[in-house]
């Protein structure tokens, strides 16, 4: 009886984590559209004494109505 009880948390761990690999790597081939952040979700910066940048970023999906941030300078 305890064989089987284990067995089957193994392979609920195994579908879990399964799932979970699937979704990571769904939201990998979905992201980064945007033309403003660089891979690892960075924004380049501008070196020493190059002055400043200016970047527009538009935030959908988090709430009811999309946001629009400007950042930089």
């Amino acid at each position: 009886m305890k064989k089987f009880a284990w067995t089957k948390i193994r392979k609920q761990q195994a579908l879990c984590l399964a799932a979970a690999v699937l979704m990571f790597a769904a939201a990998e081939a979905v992201q980064g559209q945007s033309g403003v952040l660089q891979e690892g979700n960075r924004v380049p910066r501008n070196g020493y004494g190059q002055g400043g940048e200016t970047y527009s970023l538009v935030v959908d999906g988090l709430g009811e109505e999309e946001l629009s941030l400007t950042f930089g300078g």
